[in-house]
């Protein structure tokens, strides 16, 4: 048995004791993905005295990521395996919690195990006994398994892989349904890491400002799932009811160059839904992923919403060095959470153009909700009082209450009650934090992380 320790993908190997020989082959095989941080391993011999044999197996069964069997007439003649490892490896790949591959070792009949629906190793049906030379079956092995591992990474988190001092430089394009597209700068950094936690140093930089935020990922579950904590962490406020669902990666294995540097990813395309207070809105997700690429490991992503198009890129990364390698990002330093983020467009450092100012007046105002837009025909009046309407909705929504903009902090405060037919039905406080835009529209963003866009019309 092998099995991986956190940090690496772990694998389990299941053999009968007869085989022990031919474990000790693929073990010696697999060195090139142990030297390149890619798997852990583990197995039994190195059990100590007094420990609990059942429960150490039981242990590593629940640990890992990848199931190698290999398969031999000793192999299919175990009732341990046959009982105890090939079940729970079964259970944990219909869970989605790992990937099984049969390794064909010895001609065996296997063809009614549950093992024979697996795609086998070395492939195209051949056994290792057929082949009069093993050097051609030891690197179908070892880049079968390393190609499993790249799909593994894609779901499991990938910042388990990823050092002290590793980082990565990206470009973050958002296309806007009239076109417009607003680009960023980033950089992330693993300033430190345990077993459990790895504390990400990341900046955003557009429109001559900087954001810095220190995030804590947490290892032992993935990433994906702790998105809602990330976001926290950079003052993004999550409503109780914002649903957020991925579904299934259908995996295409391309070789992309981006800024004259060859990678060999793996792309993932899923389905994206999200919704609040019973809207929903669905769209597509596509990840190019490469083991070579430290911390997230993305070389590109795309999202398509109906609402907005996102584009990243990655610039440049590195292992280890950054604090000789990494980019400056240049700007005025600002606070996380300020609203900056919904209006960065232009190149790094350069003066944003002159801003439109906020005043009474008649304004198109547009509302980014974790993805669902919406539109606001609003009236605010000198004397404090505002009015307006909710657009493209079937039934009319109005809104009434009042204004306050605080221009030193650039902060607005609006007082709104929502009625519908005459019937009201929501009242809330919004301050809403300006921080950017161009001479014919301001960019902001509120307590809640919802992102606006105000256009004077009258």
């Amino acid at each position: 048995m092998i099995s991986g320790s956190m940090g690496r993908i772990g694998v389990f190997c299941s053999y009968a004791r007869e085989d022990e020989a031919l474990r000790a082959r693929i073990e010696d095989w697999l060195a090139p993905l142990r030297a390149d941080k890619i798997i852990d391993d583990w197995y039994d011999h190195l059990i100590l005295p007094g420990q609990r044999w059942n429960a150490e197996i039981g242990a590593a069964l629940d640990n890992a990521q990848l199931m190698l069997f290999i398969v031999t007439p000793d192999l299919m003649a175990s009732s341990y395996i046959a009982e105890v490892e090939l079940p729970k490896a079964i259970e944990r790949e219909i869970q989605g919690k790992c990937q099984v591959v049969p390794i064909m070792a010895l001609k065996a009949d296997w063809g009614k195990s549950p093992l024979a629906r697996f795609q086998a190793l070395p492939g195209k049906g051949r056994w290792l006994d057929d082949y009069p030379d093993m050097a051609e079956a030891r690197t179908a092995i070892v880049e079968g398994v390393r190609n499993v591992c790249i799909r593994i990474v894609d779901w499991a988190n990938p910042y388990k892989r990823s050092s002290v001092g590793d980082w990565n430089h990206y470009q973050h394009t958002k296309i806007l349904p009239d076109g417009r597209q607003e680009t960023a700068e980033g950089t992330e950094e693993m300033i430190a890491k345990s077993d459990t936690e790895a504390t990400v140093l990341v900046e955003l930089a557009g429109s001559g400002k900087v954001m810095q935020q220190t995030l804590k990922v947490d290892l032992t579950q993935p990433f994906e799932d702790r998105i809602g904590d990330a976001m926290r962490q950079i003052g993004v406020e999550v409503p109780n009811d914002f649903e957020y669902s991925i579904g299934p990666a259908q995996y295409t294995d391309e070789v992309l160059n981006v800024g004259g540097r060859r990678y060999e990813t793996t792309r993932a395309e899923r389905s994206l839904v999200m919704g609040q207070r019973g809207q929903s809105l669905a769209g597509t997700v596509k990840t190019w992923r490469c083991m070579e690429v430290p911390l997230w490991g993305v070389v590109k992503g795309e999202s398509d919403m109906s609402v907005m198009r996102q584009h990243q890129i990655l610039l440049d990364c590195g292992h280890g060095n950054a604090e000789t390698a990494k980019p400056k990002m240049r700007g005025v330093p600002v606070s996380p959470g300020n609203g900056f983020n919904a209006g960065m467009s232009g190149n790094i450092g350069q003066v944003p153009p002159p801003m439109m100012s906020f005043g009474p007046g008649r304004w198109l105002v547009q509302m980014n909700a974790y993805g669902i837009g919406s539109a606001f025909d609003m009236i605010f009046y000198p004397n404090g009082m505002l009015q307006g309407q909710q657009m493209g909705v079937p039934m009319p929504v109005q809104q009434q209450g009042q204004w306050f903009y605080d221009p030193m902090r650039q902060l607005l405060t609006l007082q709104i009650v929502t009625s519908s037919m005459g019937m009201p039905i929501g009242q809330e406080t919004v301050l809403i934090q300006f921080g950017g835009g161009n001479a014919g529209a301001l960019f902001a963003q509120d307590s809640m992380g919802r992102q606006f866009q105000f256009q004077r019309t009258g």
